[in-house]
């Protein structure tokens, strides 16, 4: 049954992609009037890169840490519910970098289609993911 879904999916896919939308024919522009293009933000900023960069090596360095005390020192235990006790290293990274990636779309999307005065704190999320794990690697028990 999966299979015939995969391939019905699949098929259904690529004829999509096989379809042009018909050419527009370009607009006549009256003498004397010029289009001018509005400007839009980049989607994908230095500062934008910057807050996900760092927020992503937090998180990566807490997960580092982690798997260290799990696996070669001994004696140490998750206490994030989400994890369980002794969680898998596949388990760490699975689940916590698809918790990143939730707060990385979301600041993404506050930044470029939030309400216009929540527009300016579209780096709170990732800030606030970053400092989560900076302060797990603080106030780990080693």
């Amino acid at each position: 049954m999966k299979a015939i879904l995969a391939v019905v999916l699949f098929s259904t896919l690529c004829a999509a992609q096989g379809r042009l939308a018909a050419p527009t024919p370009p607009r006549a522009n009256p003498v004397g009037f010029h289009e001018t293009a509005t400007k839009k933000s980049p989607r994908l900023d230095w500062k934008f890169v910057g807050f996900l960069a760092a927020a992503t090596a937090a998180n990566v360095a807490d997960l580092v840490q982690t798997e260290n005390c799990l696996h070669r020192i001994g004696g140490c235990s998750e206490t994030n519910p989400a994890y369980g006790p002794h969680p898998s290293a596949a388990k760490l990274y699975g689940i916590s970098f698809a918790i990143e990636a939730g707060y990385a779309l979301g600041s993404y999307e506050l930044r470029r289609h939030g309400p216009k005065p929540l527009r300016k704190s579209w780096w709170v999320p990732l800030a606030y993911v970053g400092y989560g794990h900076i302060e797990g690697i603080a106030t780990s028990k080693r």
